[in-house]
């Protein structure tokens, strides 16, 4: 087999189990901070096995299969506007200082879930607006976010010794 086909094959795999992952987050109704990282960790595999072109693909398709599939918004929009693209950002956001890169990130991050929790809460969901219930959203979502950018190079360095990449 080709590196080209091999990529491809590697690529349709990943995006398929992210999308199961998204559809299970879904289904069992516990799922809209779970699920979008989880997806986001398989399209880790995806990079480190075919380059971040292909990551970058993966991530378009499964986007777009989950606006189709998934019908939670709200772990729609997590996936999309944030733990689907940012593996393949963390990386280039090493190569900067520590203390620039972390107030990045944090600020980033922050505009994020400020931004989708309005969103979801002004016009999917109205009736679920609360000042308090944004903030508590908010400082559960940073300790969501720290945990999660400590575990993307843990997960990195797990898939490149199990893929022996």
């Amino acid at each position: 087999m080709n590196k080209g086909t091999r990529s491809i094959a590697i690529s349709g795999i990943a995006g398929a189990i992210a999308v199961v992952i998204m559809l299970a987050g879904y289904l069992i109704g516990a799922g809209t901070y779970a699920s979008p990282m989880l997806a986001g960790f398989v399209l880790i595999a995806v990079g480190l096995a075919s380059g971040r072109r292909y990551q970058l693909l993966a991530y378009i398709s499964v986007s777009l299969l989950c606006v189709m599939l998934v019908r939670e918004w709200e772990e729609n929009l997590m996936f999309i506007c944030l733990f689907g693209w940012y593996p393949m950002v963390r990386t280039r956001l090493q190569k900067l200082p520590a203390i620039p890169r972390a107030c990045i990130k944090q600020i980033g991050f922050n505009l994020i879930i400020v931004a989708v929790e309005a969103l979801v809460m002004r016009v999917l969901a109205p009736e679920t607006e609360s000042a308090g219930m944004l903030a508590a959203l908010l400082v559960l979502a940073n300790v969501l976010f720290v945990l999660y950018d400590m575990l993307v190079p843990k997960m990195e360095k797990l898939l490149k010794t199990r893929l022996k990449l």
